[in-house]
């Protein structure tokens, strides 16, 4: 059995949210797409929230895309991008766009690399926190065009 890409423990009030894909950088697939996107669900619903935590498993906060397993499900590629016509965002929107929405403070606690998918999460927080090794980076600033999550 695969280990959950993501834990949430809730004391207090205070999510603490880690994605747990170290081995990966916490890479996202499809997996961990879905992953957050059901914590980020639970979170909205949860009744005495207060703040969320937010942070990578490992060396890394999160290392974008996983483009290689992408590659060896395209369907996958496809699924997370796809729209509901009644809904305003597709799945790599909502697990950037989610934390935005939580009517709590998120406080996204980045290290190691940020990177692409990464970074966007990152930008869905209220509050960000970083190591000082902590890289950032979005390949699509290298061709002059707006990031798609």
């Amino acid at each position: 059995m695969e280990k959950p890409r993501v834990k949430c423990e809730i004391h207090d009030g205070i999510a603490e949210v880690m994605l747990t894909r170290g081995d990966k950088l916490n890479a996202l697939d499809r997996a961990m797409f879905s992953a957050i996107d059901d914590t980020l669900i639970r979170l909205a619903q949860h009744k005495g929230l207060r703040a969320v935590i937010l942070h990578g498993e490992g060396r890394a906060f999160c290392a974008g895309l996983d483009v290689k397993s992408m590659l060896k499900q395209p369907v996958a590629a496809l699924e997370i991008l796809k729209r509901e016509a009644d809904e305003a965002t597709n799945l790599a929107q909502r697990v950037a766009y989610g934390w935005h929405q939580l009517p709590v403070p998120v406080i996204a606690v980045t290290q190691g690399v940020c990177f692409g998918g990464g970074l966007q999460i990152a930008l869905g927080a209220d509050f960000r926190f970083s190591t000082p090794d902590c890289r950032f980076s979005v390949m699509e600033i290298k061709w002059g065009i707006i990031p798609d999550m």
